[in-house]
């Protein structure tokens, strides 16, 4: 399909044209990339995601710059939603940065599509960065900030301080909190505590653990499971 005909079906196409033709973009590379900026400011909210997408698929990395820009102004939460999670596949420092600045969103889903994103791209430390999300009030965040945790494994350095034989040292700031999750007052995240210490095989979580199985019946299995 010729660049002028693709330019018709996208102006004057109904919504399934207009959608349809916008992907197809993606398979002519990052030339079209102008075109699926102008079109992330389309009325209707399917065609800029779906434009945000194709732009991602098309461009890659250089698809950060505009999309950065673009957030500025973006209020649809799914929209928002998307953009997290293809900056969660798009690994660079420019990627972490602006999911970090997620972290504190009212939106619960967005936090969580931040941290998951950030965990899975950060060329930098998370470290710190994730101890407010322990606090949190919402569970799920909560979840979420462990899973990190978990994931990062022993390859952040601003997590852990030193491997010590097959067990690992979490730095003092991050065990505390983590360690803390074990008494919270949500199940699950007193669970994913308890998983996220075990496989990661924290020094220092020895005698909370213990405390853990005592004062909670329900983490028993959990427990002996790690």
């Amino acid at each position: 399909m010729d660049a002028q005909n693709m330019a018709h079906k996208i102006l004057w196409g109904n919504q399934d044209v207009q959608l349809r033709t916008t992907r197809q973009l993606a398979d002519l590379g990052s030339g079209p990339s102008a075109i699926l900026v102008d079109l992330m400011e389309h009325k209707d909210p399917l065609v800029r995601e779906t434009a945000i997408e194709t732009l991602f698929a098309a461009a890659g990395p250089s698809a950060i710059a505009p999309v950065e820009n673009y957030l500025k102004s973006e209020i649809d939460p799914d929209i928002l939603y998307t953009v997290l999670r293809k900056l969660g596949e798009t690994r660079s420092a420019k990627s972490q940065k602006i999911l970090e600045s997620y972290f504190d969103h009212e939106n619960e889903d967005l936090v969580i599509a931040a941290v998951e994103g950030a965990a899975n791209v950060a060329v930098g430390s998370l470290g710190n960065k994730l101890i407010p999300l322990l606090e949190d009030k919402r569970w799920r965040v909560r979840v979420a900030a462990l899973e990190a945790i978990k994931e990062k494994g022993g390859s952040d350095p601003g997590l852990f301080g030193m491997i010590r034989g097959r067990e690992t040292v979490l730095a003092p700031a991050i065990a505390e909190a983590v360690m803390r999750c074990l008494d919270d007052s949500d199940e699950f995240v007193r669970h994913t505590a308890a998983v996220t210490l075990g496989e990661l095989k924290v020094f220092q979580a020895e005698q909370p653990l213990k405390n853990a199985y005592k004062k909670h019946e329900g983490m028993h299995g959990v427990i002996i499971g790690v």
